[in-house]
């Protein structure tokens, strides 16, 4: 059956590799990142292999990142009125996915992926969906969605009996997981989660790891400030370079509007929570994003 996945195509479907600087919008980070483009071909099998994936997936309640209708701030609000924080992050998550394991993950899912023992299947994860320096595509299309598929058998199924079992409140945004509790959560609690992670041979990065108390003052989650009131805001540094997109488009600089357009989601997402712009800043984005509308940049 996996034939259908890769008929009538024009061109040998690959991905072209790119070093980039990426700066994230919200929490400011700045990293390099090997990403992989994938052709118009390449793209074709992706999509459709999603759509057979969003068919058949398994059931992801903790999962919140890359999946329809959700966002940072659908995931941030499983946590409100908790005050106890601890967050995680997986280390090189795209680059860590095992395909044997994969393999396995996906037949359980839909057995008629394994007729012939999971061989196909594995020749065709590795031709399209993984990178020969080993893990999945970082750029891929449903490299998203075979990740928290991945994750949500290794990690998230038993990671949510654990935390019912202590009272602790867990999602997960793709490699972001989030814990929070009304109550402490304690060292011992912390080295029971840490172990789950770690028996799915996916790699903590320590650096990253944040026990917090929102009494103490807001915290940051996903490059988003949350407060003890459960409102939130964005960091100054992103309205500030949001502001200063929109006023260089509007004087005629060449700016990109997928990036404008991505940062007012964000944007008008978190405004929305609170009804109306509030600060003077948010007027101003707010006017100025008007303006770029009625111009017709966002279109370009």
């Amino acid at each position: 059956m996996l034939e259908k996945f890769t008929t009538d195509i024009d061109e040998k479907p690959e991905f072209r590799s790119v070093t980039i600087i990426d700066k994230n919008q919200l929490s400011g980070i700045v990293k390099k990142r090997t990403i992989h483009i994938p052709n118009d071909t390449m793209r074709k099998v992706h999509k459709r292999f999603l759509s057979y994936l969003r068919r058949y997936s398994p059931a992801l309640p903790y999962a919140t990142g890359a999946r329809l209708g959700m966002s940072p701030i659908g995931d941030i609000r499983r946590h409100y009125g908790n005050r106890f924080f601890y967050l995680l992050d997986i280390k090189n998550a795209f680059s860590s996915v095992d395909k044997n394991k994969i393999v396995e993950i996906l037949i359980a899912v839909r057995t008629e992926l394994g007729n012939d023992g999971g061989e196909a299947l594995g020749s065709f994860l590795g031709s399209y969906f993984f990178v020969p320096s080993g893990g999945l595509a970082v750029g891929g299309p449903a490299s998203p969605d075979l990740f928290n598929i991945y994750t949500g058998v290794l990690i998230d199924k038993e990671m949510g009996a654990l935390c019912r079992e202590l009272g602790i409140t867990y999602s997960r945004y793709l490699d972001d997981l989030t814990f929070s509790s009304k109550n402490l959560i304690r060292k011992d609690e912390r080295k029971k989660i840490r172990e789950i992670i770690l028996k799915s041979d996916l790699v903590i990065n320590h650096s990253k790891a944040q026990v917090l108390d929102l009494k103490k003052g807001p915290i940051r989650i996903h490059g988003i400030n949350l407060y003890q009131d459960s409102s939130i805001s964005l960091p100054r540094d992103f309205m500030t370079s949001l502001r200063g997109q929109l006023f260089c488009a509007l004087k005629g600089r060449d700016i990109n509007p997928d990036k404008i357009n991505g940062m007012m989601g964000v944007f008008k997402s978190v405004v929305k929570r609170k009804y109306k712009p509030e600060t003077a800043t948010e007027k101003t984005i707010m006017r100025l994003y008007s303006a770029y509308r009625q111009r017709g940049l966002n279109k370009k």
